[in-house]
């Protein structure tokens, strides 16, 4: 059986999506989901608003 090993580039994708989704859940408990925006969870995040909208697409789609 032969185990696919992911590329540097797929694992930092993955990561950065993670800490996007904890710091989003974070943000969302502590301010409200309303009152959260793209850009403050990018903000938080280290990452663009831009990047948040490629990996996820929609606020609702980082917690789903």
């Amino acid at each position: 059986m032969v185990i696919p090993v992911l590329s540097l580039r797929k694992r930092n994708q993955i990561a950065t999506m993670k800490l996007v989704q904890e710091k989003s859940v974070t943000m969302i408990l502590k301010q409200g989901f309303d009152e959260t925006t793209i850009e403050a969870i990018a903000e938080s995040s280290g990452v663009s608003a831009s990047t948040i909208y490629r990996h996820f697409g929609t606020k609702e789609k980082i917690i789903l």
